[in-house]
């Protein structure tokens, strides 16, 4: 007799560790799937990894616990990815509406513009918002003198590039097309002689 009641006071020990032990792993698994750092960081390297469907669902599932408009903008960056224009502008849109002085977010609004839509006038708004906020990097002012420059409006563009060159490290990858667009510009500007008389 003793031996049995022994027997189910072991059992109930070990049963009750096993409830405990499955609580607690349901609580972390609940507490994890609540927590929109970890859905972040798992977005963010999903995307690192080029696997921007998965990216997708991770930065969603990150938005919906908290709204982050750095995080949205990247959503956009994968939706892009995944050919979703429309979707990636209208988050992005968001992503500028959350933080209104947050220039890269305006740079790339501008740039999926451009070049996603084909709307070079809200393109130049939002790149134009860009280069107003302190700390724009000279790659706002780049862009938006090309843009300019394809609008053929070529003092504009030509002040853009300048600034842009004037504020570029050497090295930048754009260096060489900006430096021969300003040509251009100037190009454009100077006066057409005369034809020579017979």
């Amino acid at each position: 007799m003793k031996s049995r009641r022994r027997y189910w006071i072991i059992a109930g020990i070990y049963a009750g560790a096993l409830l405990g032990m499955g609580a607690a792993i349901y609580l972390r698994l609940t507490a994890d799937s609540r927590d929109p750092d970890k859905h972040a960081r798992e977005a963010v390297g999903l995307h690192r990894d080029g696997r921007f469907g998965e990216a997708v669902r991770s930065y969603e599932s990150a938005l919906a616990l908290k709204d982050d408009p750095v995080l949205r903008a990247s959503l956009s960056r994968a939706l892009t990815q995944l050919g979703q224009v429309e979707r990636a502008t209208r988050e992005l849109v968001l992503a500028a509406e959350g933080a209104p002085n947050h220039a890269e977010i305006w740079h790339d609004l501008g740039l999926l513009k451009w070049r996603g839509l084909n709307d070079k006038v809200g393109a130049e708004q939002a790149f134009a918002k860009a280069a107003a906020m302190p700390g724009a990097k000279p790659e706002v002012d780049f862009d938006r003198g090309m843009l300019l420059l394809s609008m053929q409006r070529m003092d504009e563009a030509g002040a853009c590039l300048e600034s842009a060159l004037s504020r570029a490290p050497d090295n930048a990858p754009w260096r060489a097309q900006a430096e021969e667009s300003l040509v251009i510009t100037r190009v454009s500007k100077a006066p057409q002689s005369a034809p020579a008389p017979r």
